[in-house]
C-alpha cells in the first residue's frame, strides 16, 4: 500500500507518524486472475492526508502501474441507502452530461 500511495498520490509515511493504521480486503471468494481484484478498505492515519487522498481522486483518474484506480469514501448503510435514493436522478444527470455531487450525508 506504501508503493500505491507514494507513486499515485505522492504521500509517504514518516517514522514517528503512519500513513494508515490498517488495509484489508473485503471478504469475498478471490476472484480469477482475468477480472478486477477485490476492494480494499484502508484506514487513514491522519484526517487531513485521507481528505487530500480522495481530492486527488475527484481531480484526476489515478492509475497505479498502468491500472486505473477508484478511491472512494466508506459510508455506513444507512448513508448508503440514503445516496440511493438519488440513484434515477444521478442517471438522468450522467446521461445529460451534467457534473453532479452528494454532499454528506445524502
Amino acid at each position: 500500500m506504501e508503493d500505491f500511495f507514494r507513486e499515485t498520490v505522492g504521500i509517504t509515511a514518516s517514522e514517528n507518524s503512519p500513513l494508515l493504521d490498517r488495509a484489508h480486503c473485503i471478504p469475498a471468494p478471490k476472484p480469477p486472475a482475468s477480472s478486477r481484484p477485490r476492494p480494499m478498505i484502508v484506514r487513514v492515519h491522519h484526517f487531513q492526508i485521507k481528505q487530500r487522498i480522495l481530492q486527488l481522486a475527484r481531480d484526476k483518474p489515478l492509475l497505479f502501474r498502468g491500472n486505473k484506480v477508484y478511491i472512494f469514501p466508506d459510508f455506513t448503510q444507512e448513508v448508503v441507502k440514503r445516496r440511493m435514493a438519488f440513484a434515477d436522478v444521478k442517471k438522468l444527470l450522467r446521461n445529460a452530461a451534467v457534473k453532479y455531487g452528494l454532499l454528506f450525508p445524502a
